[in-house]
């Protein structure tokens, strides 16, 4: 039987989607140098505005949040990110260090043109048409975020940081182009941290005090 024209769009539709998932999961196992966990791609490509990725030291929390914030350098023209941790100096020697190393994997001129002198900036080659640059500041939140806008943010170590910075941040996803992001990576807290909280929306004794206002994701143990 002849399908019909709306039977066929939806297939082509369905197509398209599937061979852009194709090219992204590539551009993934790219910058992060082999294959990623299910709970990984997961967090990458989820939608949500503010996003936590929690697990213990050496389930590659740092290469998640960064390869969410590169990927929308790439993949969101004109955009302008935020790295941070709570001392830039540490920033400088973890983070930073592994979005290099991830640049590195990238065709030669994806970083047209960086300023070392702090906060740190750089300028990525978008993977858009028309070639409009995206711009990475990398700043510390122990100090003041000056009058920066932003599309998307990345926080390392959240659990270092006052919940207060990571709401400041979130007034700052106002940069035009829209399709704001942050994304944190941090150490499972105790049930006194605000991360608990902001995760789960209840308090040290279990008691549900207010709307979680974070999408928490966390690898399992066989990731």
């Amino acid at each position: 039987m002849r399908k019909s024209k709306l039977e066929l769009l939806r297939e082509a539709k369905r197509a398209k989607t599937k061979q852009v998932e194709t090219d992204l999961d590539g551009l993934f196992r790219l910058i992060l140098g082999g294959e990623f966990n299910p709970t990984q791609k997961a967090f990458i490509y989820s939608p949500e505005r503010i996003k936590g990725y929690k697990g213990p030291a050496g389930c590659a929390k740092t290469s998640t949040i960064c390869a969410a914030g590169l990927t929308r350098a790439l993949l969101q023209p004109g955009s302008k990110g935020l790295v941070s941790r709570y001392v830039y100096n540490d920033l400088m020697d973890t983070t930073a260090l592994r979005l290099e190393e991830m640049i590195s994997k990238l065709p030669k001129g994806t970083l047209v043109d960086r300023d070392k002198s702090p906060p740190m900036k750089w300028w990525i080659q978008s993977a858009s048409k028309d070639g409009e640059v995206s711009q990475l500041t990398f700043m510390g939140l122990k100090d003041a975020l000056g009058s920066y806008e932003f599309n998307w943010a990345i926080v390392d170590e959240a659990d270092e940081v006052d919940e207060a910075r990571v709401h400041e941040i979130n007034t700052r996803l106002r940069n035009k182009g829209g399709d704001y992001m942050i994304a944190l990576a941090f150490n499972p807290p105790d049930k006194h941290h605000w991360l608990y909280t902001a995760a789960t929306g209840r308090d040290f004794q279990e008691r549900k005090i207010k709307e979680p206002w974070m999408t928490l994701f966390e690898p399992q143990s066989k990731e």
